[in-house]
């Protein structure tokens, strides 16, 4: 399998070569939070990553999910939600997420809307993507803010499969 993470770039057309006969894991829109970033992402232990991820995850606007692959939409988005176990992971001293002291590691847990492709044929495809978060006004949400927000984000992935037939 190969996984593709999220581009927070805001930019078009990011390249990605994948190998022939991988399937392909893709983020729709998630979360996750973790024992090393700050709050409102930090979780102590194994219970606060999941309700903390989770409660970011409830936020997700379902409707707002798009996903297509070569122009063709994708459907029924609302029915990949899942969430992780709890999992390891490394991070380097200058990381995305601004986390002081890497390289070191952390544990985390994400919840979010994935897509499981079946492996592409060889030759350059195109997947775009969509999502946005919806926090109303007095909703104390994950931030504890109780100010409402909203905000989406989204790409196109320039997949080239090399291999194969």
């Amino acid at each position: 399998m190969f996984h593709i993470a999220a581009d927070f770039t805001g930019g078009t057309g990011v390249p990605c070569t994948i190998p022939a006969g991988k399937a392909i894991m893709v983020p729709i829109v998630n979360s996750e939070c973790s024992n090393v970033e700050p709050d409102p992402f930090f979780g102590a232990d194994e219970a606060a990553l999941t309700e903390c991820a989770q409660c970011w995850a409830d936020h997700i606007v379902v409707s707002s999910l798009t996903m297509t692959l070569d122009g063709v939409p994708l459907e029924d988005l609302g029915a990949y939600r899942a969430i992780s176990p709890m999992f390891s992971f490394d991070y380097p001293a200058d990381n995305i997420f601004g986390i002081a002291g890497g390289p070191s590691s952390g544990l985390s847990v994400g919840d979010g809307y994935w897509i499981l492709l079946s492996p592409l044929s060889s030759g350059e495809h195109t997947l775009s993507y969509f999502g946005a978060f919806d926090f109303p006004d007095g909703d104390d949400g994950c931030n504890g803010s109780g100010s409402g927000f909203s905000f989406g984000f989204g790409g196109d992935y320039v997949l080239t499969v090399e291999g194969g037939k």
